[in-house]
């Protein structure tokens, strides 16, 4: 299951960096994309991460930085969640301060995903 956590995580942030002012502004193909994919990770997000801390609850009253960086995945996750169904919702313009949310949250989400993955010692559950 971390192996599709960790796909779709890229698929999607590509998807959506795509979507930035930097490159394909307004394509109809990616913003479908993006949307969809970002629907299917909302599911699997909230599934994943509420399966992942049940099965490491003993290990969460340590004070570690895999402790620390899941807590900011989750946080971060949840605002990127938020703030994408505003944009959704709303229709958002792409440099509004949602947008602007969602973008670096979705950049700090990636860079503790990372670190998150790269800390692990022991094998996961998830694999």
């Amino acid at each position: 299951m971390k192996r599709v956590i960790q796909g779709l995580t890229v698929l999607l942030a590509l998807s959506g960096f795509l979507l930035t002012p930097i490159a394909f502004v307004g394509n109809e193909l990616i913003t479908w994309v993006h949307l969809i994919l970002g629907f299917f990770y909302t599911v699997i997000f909230l599934l994943f991460s509420y399966d992942h801390i049940i099965e490491t609850k003993r290990d969460l009253k340590k004070a570690t930085t895999m402790n620390l960086t899941g807590l900011i995945q989750l946080t971060l996750g949840s605002i990127v969640l938020i703030t994408g169904f505003w944009i959704y919702l709303t229709g958002s313009t792409r440099l509004g301060i949602v947008s602007e949310a969602h973008l670096a949250a979705t950049i700090l989400f990636l860079a503790s995903l990372a670190l998150h993955f790269s800390k692990k010692k022991k094998q996961d559950p998830h694999d």
